[in-house]
């Protein structure tokens, strides 16, 4: 699977403008202010893949940075792509492309190698990654806690309003601080009953009778997350029962991430489904745009954090606050909570 789209990738994070050359600080329809667009698209494609098969994800052309760029690229945006796009299953990757040109019209123009600072921050993350692979593989291997459905029948009949509610739905369980894995149409065929806590349904109404077949079958929580009518027709739309299940109520075009994050939020305690290390803002409450993941490992666990808001955020660890220390892998140096945590800089703690 290629981490690009028309060439070029979606994980642009810290830009002035992104791929779809959307403004950073202008409002992408569905979603809301406050956070830097564009890193989604690569982070749910490496959790796709490592569900469809759990083996090494080898990128064999990275465009971290467009074709042709003239911008700035700060050094975070580097960093955070590569670091990030481990966390969530890449084990190598090669970068698009490591030479340079003066040809302005070459597609190598602007690349990672006319800018010393990102090269840089591509050298200490590769060394960080070498010396922490033990614990980057703990944070691949974790088992998800929560799927989504990936149906094609869905992606051929339901389109937007599919697609739409899938990627918004992953862009809320980001902020949960849960693993997330995905249980494709492919696997429900082949009779694999989905081994996760929760399963969301996200606006589909399509998907084939063999598939729903295997779908009755799973004793988790199952919840649609649409309007109406889920998976209320097979592959050749024909009409049958609608799937009675809970609902988590979704209108396209109305429903934002932040309010689906609102609602999983408000719903995850009685699904038993709750991260391992709690993180909260400066006041407690749940943190919007910060992006966690924990793994146990001996006698401590690891968290993973990475800020996707264009402002600095502070932070507490543990319910109400209680985890008042951590060790900050990336220095070995300690940390006291709160911690600060700056735009786009990757952050992984070692806590007791």
């Amino acid at each position: 699977m290629k981490d690009c789209k028309h060439g070029q990738s979606e994980w642009a994070q810290g830009w002035p403008v992104n791929a779809k050359g959307h403004d950073w600080h202008a409002p992408l329809p569905g979603h809301t202010l406050g956070r830097v667009e564009g890193w989604q698209l690569l982070a749910k494609g490496h959790d796709l893949q490592r569900s469809v098969k759990d083996a090494p994800v080898f990128n064999s052309e990275n465009h971290i940075i467009l074709d042709r760029e003239t911008r700035p690229v700060p050094p975070e945006h580097v960093r955070a792509a590569l670091w990030q796009a481990a966390v969530h299953g890449l084990s190598a990757t090669t970068i698009w492309v490591w030479e340079r040109t003066f040809d302005p019209k070459s597609d190598f123009a602007g690349g990672i190698m006319h800018r010393p600072a990102g090269s840089e921050a591509v050298g200490h993350t590769a060394l960080d990654l070498l010396r922490l692979a033990e614990e980057v593989t703990a944070l691949q291997r974790l088992k998800p806690q929560v799927a989504l459905l990936h149906s094609t029948a869905a992606m051929v009949y339901d389109r937007r309003e599919y697609s739409e509610c899938l990627d918004k739905l992953y862009e809320a369980l980001c902020f949960t601080g849960l693993k997330i894995g995905f249980v494709t149409e492919r696997q429900l065929l082949a009779g694999k009953i989905p081994d996760v806590p929760v399963l969301l349904v996200p606006g589909a109404r399509h998907l084939p009778s063999e598939a729903l077949a295997t779908l009755k079958r799973y004793r988790g929580k199952l919840v649609a997350v649409s309007e109406e009518r889920t998976l209320a027709f097979d592959e050749y739309d024909r009409p049958r029962e609608a799937l009675q299940v809970e609902r988590l109520a979704y209108s396209g075009g109305q429903t934002t991430s932040r309010m689906l994050w609102d609602e999983l939020l408000r719903r995850l305690p009685a699904w038993k489904v709750t991260p391992a290390v709690a993180v909260s803002d400066a006041d407690g409450k749940p943190v919007w745009g910060v992006v966690w993941l924990t793994a146990e490992r001996g006698p401590y666990h690891l968290v993973n954090l990475v800020n996707y808001r264009h402002q600095p955020v502070t932070i507490l660890l543990g319910e109400k606050g209680r985890i008042i220390s951590a060790v900050n892998l990336f220095d070995t140096m300690p940390l006291r909570s709160p911690i600060l945590l700056r735009p786009l800089e990757p952050l992984l703690l070692q806590v007791k």
